[in-house]
Formats: C-alpha cells, sequence, structure tokens
C-alpha cells in the first residue's frame, strides 16, 4: 500500500484515506455473513465481508500507513428495518461545527471524496452514530470506557442533534447517582417488531447524563438497587431537552406470552377505517435489558387481556420502499379495570396542542 501512495504522491490524510479504500474495494466485496465478525486477513482471503467486516479490513490496512481510522455504526435506524456500520476517517481539519474534523465512507466502497457514502442521507436521520477507539479521546464525548475502549457519540459529525439531559432521581426525588441507564429505539430487524436498545450509559454522581442525540421520540430506562423507572424523551434538532426518571419499580421480567384470561383486559379498537390489522403489545414498566419483543395480537374490535402495568401498543405501517413508520401509545392498566384504547389508523397522526385524554403518542421518528 506505501508504493501505491507514493507513486501518486499523496500529501493529504483524505486522499490518502481514499486511495487506500479504492485498494481495499478492488480485493472484498460486500456479502452477508455470520454475525461473528471475521479478521482482516480472513476477509481478504474469501473476497468478501458484511459491512462491519469490510470496516474491520478498511481500519486495519488504513492503519498500516498511518490513516487514523475507526468503526462507526448506527445500532438501529429509526425507520427502516437495519442498521449500518462504516469507517470514520480523520482529516486533521477543522470545520465551522466541531473542533476535530472526522469525515466518514464506506468501506471498501470506493468514492470521489469523504461523506458522499450511499448511506449520507440516512444517517442524517440516525437516532446516535457510536463510533469505537481505543484510550479516551478528549475532543469527543466518550459514552463508555470500560479497560480502555471507549464508545464514542459521534451524532453532532452527521446531524444538528438536540443536547439531551437525562436526570434519575429515586421515590423521594433525590438524584440517583450512578445509575445505569438505557436508550431504545424502536425497530423490525428480522421482521420482529422490538425496542431494542441502542446504547447503555452510567449516571454521574448527581444523576445525570448529558449527551448528543438525533431527531425523534425515545424510550428511556433507569436502573439501580432493583429498582426501575422509564421516561420518554423528545428530541429536537440544535435545542437543548431534559427528562427526568423516576425510580420506583421493583424490578421484574416481561411478560413473553399474554394471558387471554387475565383479570383486566384493554379492548383494541382501530380508529377511521376500521380494517383488522395487528397490533404489537409490550409490558414497558418492566423491560429486561435485552431485546423487548411486542407480541402481535389482531386488532378490529379484539379485547386483549393484560396484566396491570404499564404497556406499550404498537401500530404502524410499512412502505414499499421499505422504510416503517409506527405509532406507539402507552396505556396504563389498573387491576380490575377494562378500558377501550382508540388506536389511529395507520398512518402516523399529527399532534395537536392540548390535546387530552388516556391515549397519546408517545414515539415519533424523523421522515424524509
Amino acid at each position: 500500500m506505501v508504493p501505491v501512495l507514493k507513486k501518486k504522491r499523496v500529501k493529504s490524510l483524505e486522499k490518502a484515506a481514499l486511495e487506500v479504500n479504492k485498494w481495499c474495494g478492488s480485493r472484498v466485496t460486500f456479502k452477508p455473513t455470520p454475525a461473528e465478525d471475521a479478521g482482516p486477513l480472513d476477509t481478504l482471503e474469501r473476497g468478501y465481508g458484511r459491512c462491519e467486516e469490510e470496516g474491520i479490513f478498511f481500519n486495519a490496512v488504513a492503519r498500516s500507513v498511518g490513516v487514523p481510522a475507526r468503526m462507526a455504526s448506527t445500532p438501529y435506524w429509526t425507520f427502516k428495518a437495519s442498521n449500518h456500520a462504516w469507517c470514520e476517517v480523520y482529516t486533521g481539519e477543522r470545520s465551522k461545527r466541531v473542533a476535530r474534523a472526522w469525515g466518514f465512507l464506506g468501506a471498501c466502497e470506493p468514492a470521489g471524496k469523504l461523506n458522499e457514502a450511499w448511506f449520507k442521507g440516512d444517517v442524517k436521520r440516525a437516532a446516535v452514530v457510536l463510533s469505537r477507539a481505543i484510550g479516551s479521546p478528549a475532543a469527543d464525548e466518550v459514552l463508555t470506557n470500560r479497560g480502555g475502549y471507549a464508545v464514542i457519540n459521534s451524532t453532532r459529525y452527521y446531524t444538528k442533534p438536540c443536547r439531551m439531559s437525562l436526570k434519575v432521581v429515586d421515590a423521594e426525588g433525590q438524584p440517583a447517582g450512578g445509575a445505569q441507564l438505557a436508550l431504545y429505539i424502536f425497530n423490525e430487524v428480522g421482521n420482529e417488531p422490538y425496542l431494542r436498545s441502542a446504547f447503555e450509559a452510567a449516571a454521574s454522581d448527581d444523576g445525570v447524563l448529558t449527551f448528543d442525540l438525533g431527531p425523534g421520540d425515545y424510550v428511556v430506562q433507569a436502573r439501580q438497587g432493583g429498582v426501575t423507572g422509564w421516561a420518554i424523551a423528545t428530541s429536537v434538532p440544535g435545542k437543548e431537552a431534559a427528562c427526568e426518571i423516576v425510580l420506583g419499580r421493583p424490578e421484574a421480567e416481561a411478560p413473553t406470552t399474554i394471558d387471554p384470561t387475565g383479570p383486566t383486559g384493554v379492548n383494541l379498537r382501530l380508529g377511521p377505517g376500521g380494517k383488522a390489522t395487528k397490533v404489537g403489545i409490550c409490558r414497558l414498566d418492566a423491560f429486561p435489558w435485552k431485546p423487548t419483543q411486542f407480541v402481535e395480537v389482531e386488532a378490529r374490535g379484539a379485547t386483549v387481556e393484560l396484566a396491570a402495568g404499564t404497556w406499550l401498543l404498537q401500530t404502524g405501517r410499512r412502505k414499499g420502499d421499505g422504510e416503517v413508520h409506527v405509532v406507539l401509545h402507552a396505556v396504563v392498566v389498573t387491576e380490575g379495570e377494562v378500558g377501550e384504547v382508540k388506536l389511529p389508523g395507520a398512518k402516523p397522526p399529527r399532534r395537536k396542542r392540548g390535546a387530552t385524554g388516556p391515549v397519546r403518542t408517545v414515539l415519533r421518528y424523523p421522515r424524509k
């Protein structure tokens, strides 16, 4: 690789990165593989790999010739049933928005310049972009650092984020220092609806975690000392926002089935149109710290029995281009109470100022 760069008289980190990617793309192409990542030499030998494996291969080659590179990814998109990983390259240049500039590229996908990958539009709508590096870079926002391995929040390099501040308090309103926090995104990877954790991090001694977050509404869970709490965090681009999570419920395992003979129920009915549809249900006040699946039921005036607690109901639609737009509703079920929940049709409704009622749309995701 070094002779190639010398022959072309490459004099900048950006040009070097692009030449390296061109070389990598001539030797490795994209192809789905099993979940366990292969090493760079194995990927080179077989000539193909997933996006993560292509990134591992590019990083190894780039670093071997002195080009600073690191992995980046969005754990799950908020608008379609997939995720993605790519590479970032440090160019040493400054930009108007950030003190240190990192450009991005699709590994093994040659392009004429940085920041021109096929996903450049999608990444502007990402909930969060996470980069990974050895050490603890001073100029970056480090979410976690375990054993010298840093998970970096790079969202600000791709979009105009909201500066989100999460505060965790106990039942008496006192700061819960060191509480564990998880940010959840709705996604249908594998055509199965789930709430999936985008990242986990610890609150500071005063119970606060502040970070950059892409546009949308998200479920946030806090956990400490055997109790949990949840809240909905709303992110508005270019603004500052705050969300408080109160710890107050004992931890419990989320149910994997819905008992049709339970003592309480929610009568699920559609709004205008009245067509039969599938409604996803999951328990909101007791997620485990793992992907939380929605149990799907047919709803056309059907009654579904739920145990007392707070539940999340999901309706939505899948667009022809693969995008998924969902509407989620928080529903509180009280012991011995049976209520009717009027769900809107497939198209997400607009929010109205001053709207009241037992059902509210709690999550919305950015659209084109």
